[in-house]
């Protein structure tokens, strides 16, 4: 949650005078994407990017066969062009969508 607030109010900044809090408590957020998280459809991936052991950002992926295509991307704005580790793997694996 803290990642998609984050990236939210930084990159809508310049869009909408209001934060995300503001437009959406956080109980009722925390509660949809609780919701989103238990019925996630076949071919939909969730991917978590983490730095340190800190979640820095999520991304929500529809697969199809040989193709992909992104819903959702959400990165704390500290590490926007950083590059950050897919939640549980080695620091060796990267997750490209990620990288700047």
């Amino acid at each position: 949650m803290g990642a998609n607030e984050a990236a939210w109010n930084t990159g809508m900044a310049d869009v909408i005078d209001k934060k995300l809090g503001e437009l959406a408590p956080f109980e009722d957020r925390v509660g949809r994407d609780r919701e989103g998280i238990a019925a996630v459809r076949p071919g939909m991936r969730l991917w978590v990017a983490e730095r340190e052991g800190r979640i820095v950002g999520h991304a929500t992926v529809a697969v199809d066969e040989a193709l992909g295509e992104l819903s959702a991307l959400y990165v704390v704005p500290e590490e926007w062009g950083s590059g950050v580790t897919v939640g549980g793997r080695s620091e060796h694996t990267r997750a490209p969508f990620l990288r700047a």
